[in-house]
């Protein structure tokens, strides 16, 4: 998921890309909870995140409501995809080590 798009205007692959992440975000958001990551140190983060996605998709629905993005559209749509999954994946980088470390003194 960390892959950037940068082609000409495309905004089905954007919106395509964009569900994708939300799922990916939804999923891992409840394996966050279930296994406790969400310690204060993420909460904020992770509210700045949920809170981005949703702005997005709101962004993302007007566009479509719109018709076919104009550039400067698909420019801001385009950055805001791509920071939401730098963003998440800053996250998950993480959480995982929290896993792992957890793992080790568990272990």
């Amino acid at each position: 998921m960390t892959d950037r798009i940068r082609t000409e205007p495309d905004f089905d692959a954007l919106r395509e890309k964009f569900d994708s992440f939300s799922l990916h975000l939804k999923a891992r958001m409840r394996e966050f909870e279930q296994n406790g990551a969400f310690a204060t140190t993420n909460a904020a983060f992770t509210q700045r995140l949920l809170k981005d996605q949703a702005s997005v998709e709101i962004e993302m629905q007007a566009a479509m409501n719109h018709g076919s993005p104009w550039n400067a559209t698909w420019t801001e749509l385009e950055r805001d995809v791509n920071a939401l999954i730098g963003d998440f994946g800053h996250l998950q980088q993480r959480f995982d080590a929290q896993m792992q470390e957890r793992g080790r003194i568990a272990g």
